[in-house]
């Protein structure tokens, strides 16, 4: 074996494990359309988690809210640590596409009283 492969095979087996319930929190693409497209929110779990996606302008007014059960699409975790990916059509609690501008998108992750909250900004352009 090259050596390098070896060194890529050690490095991999040797990741550790997430230490937070969410981790590794990210979304693409970002800026997105609202009207035309969504952006998708990747993140880990380290258990499964009851899991709430709050979006936010940046007075703190609610867009939009959605929660996943624990063990579900994206409540689902593990101790290796599963990754997950939610989705946001831009729209908000009425079915209307939200206006352009920066947004905060809050990921609550609730593993039975383990609670982690990760922010992320997103960008929408029409």
């Amino acid at each position: 074996m090259h050596p390098s492969a070896a060194s890529a095979i050690f490095a991999l087996a040797a990741a550790a494990p997430p230490t937070d319930v969410l981790s590794e929190v990210f979304n693409f693409p970002n800026p997105f359309a609202a009207d035309r497209e969504h952006t998708t929110f990747v993140y880990t779990l380290s258990k499964p988690s009851r899991v709430t996606l709050r979006i936010y302008t940046p007075f703190g007014d609610l867009v939009h809210e959605a929660r996943y059960e624990p063990g579900a699409a994206g409540g689902q975790g593990s101790v290796t640590g599963f990754e997950n990916e939610i989705t946001w059509d831009g729209r908000n609690g009425q079915g209307a596409a939200v206006v352009n501008g920066m947004y905060l998108a809050e990921i609550e992750a609730d593993a039975g009283g383990e609670v982690t909250r990760r922010i992320r900004r997103v960008a929408v352009l029409k």
